[in-house]
Order: C-alpha cells, then structure tokens, then sequence
C-alpha cells in the first residue's frame, strides 16, 4: 500500500497526488480546530487502496492536550452519590453558608470540585429538614451587577442563575451565616432574575 502511495507521489512531481487518483465518492472527514482526519481510496494500478490522512494543529496540541486532561469525572462522582444516599440529612438553617457537594454536572452547570466535588453554597431558603434552594458560590471577580461578600478574606460571588433545589444530604461543614441586611439584598438580587 506504501509503495502504491510513493510511487504515486513520485508521478505527480510536487508531492501531492492528482483529484483523478483519489476516489471521492467515499471520503469520509472529520475537523476540528486542532484535528483533521480524511479517510480516502488511492487507485494504483487498478487497485483501490484504503488511506487515512491525520493531520494536528501544533499551535492547538497544547489546547488539546489540557482538554484531554480535564475530563469530568462521573464515575468517581457516582460513587461518592452511593455513599451521600446513605447517610442522614445534615441539621442547616436558612442563611447558613456551607460546602455543598454539588458534583459533575452536565455542560455549563455549576460543578463541585477536589476529590469530594464540593464548593461553597448559601441556603437561601430551607423548604423542610431534608431540602433547601441554594445558590453556588464562586471566587472570581465580580461583575457590576452581581453580588458578592467577604468570607474569610476571599470575595465570594453569588451565582445567582445557578440557584437549585438540593437534598440536605450534599450539605457539609459549615463556613459561616450571612447578615439580615445581606440575605434581604440577596431575595431582591433572586426576584430580577426570577
């Protein structure tokens, strides 16, 4: 099959085979920013031989690479879920802020993170014992329109369009409880975005 190729190559001259030699009727390709993948037929001599043609962006490896290392976990997250399943519902209060194990989430839904797939969450409203809506937290810097507080020398931003309803049993150790005047701005910040 190589030596189909070569030979090919060495009778087109410039080292890229002619339209006529490559089959179209069958060529199946695959693109992305960083990869090209072009399955394709070479006719030598009356024989058609299959080619596969990669080809990776070496300015987009480095990308790839980093995408291919942050893969979500969701079969160590299952198994944290089994053992959460089983244990009872952590004693809260409306207004508390604890860690909160949110887990993998799909797309643009906000994950937990390290080895228990938790992060900080504010219980806005506690529904009975066993649920509450809560509303994710996050370090970044906020933006004009969002709210944030100090918590233990870190800004905390409320992801306010992230707010869900939770089983207490993802609840986890607490990290402190907001202020009356902060929980009212709070409810306002919730009713524009509801």
């Amino acid at each position: 099959m190589l030596g189909g190729y070569t030979e090919d190559i060495e009778k087109g001259g410039n080292g890229s085979l002619s339209p006529a030699k490559i089959t179209t009727q069958k060529t199946k390709r695959i693109e992305r920013e960083y990869l090209s993948i072009r399955f394709f037929f070479i006719k030598n001599h009356g024989y058609l031989y299959p080619f596969l043609a990669i080809s990776l962006s070496p300015v987009c490896y480095a990308e790839y690479m980093e995408q291919q290392e942050y893969r979500k976990n969701f079969d160590g997250w299952n198994v944290l879920k089994q053992n959460l399943e089983g244990r009872d519902p952590v004693l809260f209060e409306q207004g508390d802020i604890r860690w909160c194990h949110l887990g993998v989430n799909i797309g643009h839904e906000q994950d937990g993170g390290g080895k228990t797939f938790a992060r900080p969450v504010f219980v806005y409203k506690k529904i009975n014992h066993a649920t509450c809506i809560i509303i994710p937290l996050t370090t970044r810097k906020p933006r004009s329109n969002e709210f944030a507080i100090q918590i233990h020398k870190k800004v905390a931003v409320f992801i306010i369009h992230q707010i869900r309803l939770i089983d207490a049993r993802r609840l986890n150790m607490k990290i402190g409880k907001l202020d009356d005047i902060s929980y009212t701005n709070i409810q306002k910040a919730v009713y524009k975005i509801l």
